[in-house]
C-alpha cells in the first residue's frame, strides 16, 4: 500500500481508476500521492477489459471529484470503476 493512511478507508466506499498504460498508472500515483491523497496500486479488476494496464489505482471514493480533476489537469485519460453503485 502506498500513501499516508493505507489503513483509513471505509469499508465498501473504494473505487478503482483504471488506464491504458502502466506509466500513466505510476504518473497518476505520483500526481495523487502529491497531493497528500491516499492511494493504492492493485491488479486490475476481473472482468476489466484486458485492453487497459494490469494495474489500476485505489483510492477512497469521497476523494474521487479532488483525485479525478487533478488527473484530467494532468491531462491523463482514466475510467472509474466501482463494485458498489454510485
Amino acid at each position: 500500500m502506498t500513501g499516508p493512511d493505507p489503513y483509513h478507508h471505509e469499508s465498501g466506499a473504494l473505487v478503482n481508476l483504471l488506464f491504458n498504460t502502466t506509466h500513466a498508472v505510476l504518473t497518476a500515483e505520483e500526481i495523487i500521492l502529491a497531493d497528500g491523497i491516499w492511494c493504492d496500486v492493485v491488479p486490475r479488476p476481473a472482468g476489466i477489459s484486458d485492453f487497459l494496464c494490469g494495474l489500476a489505482i485505489e483510492i477512497r471514493r469521497s476523494d474521487l471529484e479532488t483525485t479525478s480533476s487533478r488527473l484530467k489537469e494532468a491531462g491523463l485519460v482514466f475510467e472509474i470503476f466501482s463494485a458498489e453503485p454510485f
